[in-house]
């Protein structure tokens, strides 16, 4: 089950041609850059019991270990001189639920139009603390018919944002915020809830997605089931 969940964030770096991740069975080794300037690369396939070079030198200082391989491997990841300073927690939905939206006669959900891009991409920037996205990746994602942005409005202005990603086998959910003065008012939810509901209209049924330490809560009373964690590390 926790394949099919690493599987659908692979795919997704895929279609902005990232590299340097590497996934066999459960484990994700990833040496992902910052975004967008990473592409993908799947190393020693065959392999059931890969090395992996802490010390090479073509991949990037971002990595993202499996909970599973940073266990077994502490002293190795720590000679390495990688600094772990975030984690993941890997979660599936795989049932229809009636989930309720919430009638806000000054709140809309909406998929992304063109003229509304640079909002959207201003609200996803400043809730992540960096500019995680820039405008040909969003261009890119607006334009393919794998990804599918909605957007909450409120009083006609975006405040939330929820980017579906579909490889075929999973719907995988990315992107996922607020702005910061709109926040703990259920729009970010409402957000999400629409973007479920369309899905679900279309007869899709496994959800995926990688909640931070504070979006974990949200996402378990949206029915989300855990399943593992992924460590984030800098190189130093």
């Amino acid at each position: 089950m926790s394949a099919k969940i690493i599987q659908n964030l692979i795919d997704f770096y895929l279609e902005f041609k990232d590299e340097n991740a590497f996934y066999q069975d459960t484990f994700f080794y990833s040496f992902l850059g910052k975004w967008p300037n990473c592409n993908i690369n799947k190393i020693n396939v065959e392999s059931k019991n890969p090395e992996i070079n802490f010390n090479q030198k073509t991949y990037s200082k971002n990595w993202i270990l499996s909970e599973t391989f940073f266990l077994k491997n502490k002293d190795r990841i720590k000679d390495a001189k990688l600094f772990p300073v975030g984690k993941w927690t890997n979660m599936i939905l795989e049932k229809n639920f009636n989930f309720l939206i919430i009638e806000n006669h000054n709140f809309i959900v909406e998929i992304l139009k063109l003229q509304d891009i640079h909002e959207f991409i201003k609200i996803i920037n400043q809730s992540f603390k960096k500019d995680i996205l820039q405008i040909q990746q969003a261009v890119k994602m607006f334009k393919s018919a794998k990804f599918t942005c909605f957007v909450g409005k409120y009083n006609n202005k975006i405040v939330s944002t929820a980017v579906y990603y579909n490889n075929g086998k999973t719907i995988g959910l990315y992107f996922i915020a607020t702005d910061k003065n709109q926040q703990k008012k259920g729009f970010g939810t409402q957000t999400v809830v629409h973007g479920l509901h369309f899905f679900i209209n279309k007869n899709h049924t496994t959800f995926v997605l990688h909640a931070t330490d504070a979006g974990k809560k949200l996402y378990e009373n949206l029915h989300f089931i855990a399943q593992d964690k992924m460590r984030i590390f800098v190189k130093i």
